[in-house]
Order: structure tokens, then C-alpha cells, then sequence
């Protein structure tokens, strides 16, 4: 829902009406007297109090105005400095993405080659264990 403009009655409060409803309400609420100078003093009451809320909702509204009137402009640079960015991110992030592909390449080769080295090696050294192991149980 979107808030009143300048200029429309923020919840049927700007009428009269309205504002009697409102004094009627607070003067419900309040203990009864009487006196009618009471009555008459809780009624001007109640009439500040609705013209004290739209005086603020009315003051709001131009405070919400202002903010998004001033924010536009940082929103759109914003944006666009975002959109800048991101086009360098993406042209920078090509050649390093090559790059860590072809380091990402070499590396797997040396492990392949190395990989099968040390499989040789631990081949032989598992049946040199195996040797030793196999002569220490035929001595006991």
C-alpha cells in the first residue's frame, strides 16, 4: 500500500468528521466527568491531538520524498559503477582463467608421472617388507 501524497487526508483525518470521531474516541477512553469545561477541554485535546499526527504524517511524507529524491542519484552510480566493474572482473578474469587452466594441466601431469613413481616404489618396498616379514615368522 502506498502512503498518501501531499495533499490527502491520512486516514479520513483531515475532514472534520474524522476528527471528531478521533475526539469522541480519546474522550471515551478518558474518565468522565460532569462538568462540561471538562468535556470541552478533553474535545480540544483530542483536536490537537489528530492535528499533531497529521502535521507528523504530513512531515514524513516530505522527509520519505526527500530521501528518495537524494538517494536516486547514488542508486545510479552505484549501479553503473557496479556494471563497470563487473565488465572488468570479466576481461581480467579470462587470461587468469587460462592461465590457472594450463598450471591446473601441468600440475596433474607431474602427479600423474610422480603418482606412478612412488606407486613403483611402494610396490617394491611392500614386498621387501612382505620379504622380511615372511623370514622373521620362519625363524620363530
Amino acid at each position: 500500500m502506498r502512503p498518501p501524497t501531499r495533499g490527502q487526508a491520512v486516514a479520513g483525518m483531515a475532514r472534520p468528521a474524522g476528527r471528531e470521531r478521533l475526539s469522541e474516541r480519546v474522550s471515551s477512553a478518558l474518565p468522565r466527568s460532569d462538568d462540561a469545561a471538562f468535556d470541552a477541554d478533553f474535545g480540544e485535546l483530542g483536536e490537537k491531538i489528530v492535528h499533531g499526527l497529521q502535521v507528523g504524517a504530513e512531515r514524513g511524507r516530505e522527509l520519505a520524498s526527500t530521501a528518495a529524491e537524494r538517494s536516486a542519484p547514488y542508486a545510479e552510480a552505484a549501479l553503473e559503477r557496479g556494471r563497470e566493474l563487473a565488465n572488468t572482473a570479466a576481461e581480467r578474469g579470462k587470461p587468469m582463467a587460462k592461465k590457472a587452466r594450463k598450471r591446473g594441466e601441468k600440475l596433474a601431469d607431474t602427479a600423474r608421472v610422480l603418482g606412478a613413481e612412488l606407486a613403483d616404489e611402494a610396490v617394491a618396498r611392500g614386498s621387501h617388507l612382505a620379504d622380511d616379514v615372511r623370514k622373521r615368522k620362519a625363524k620363530r
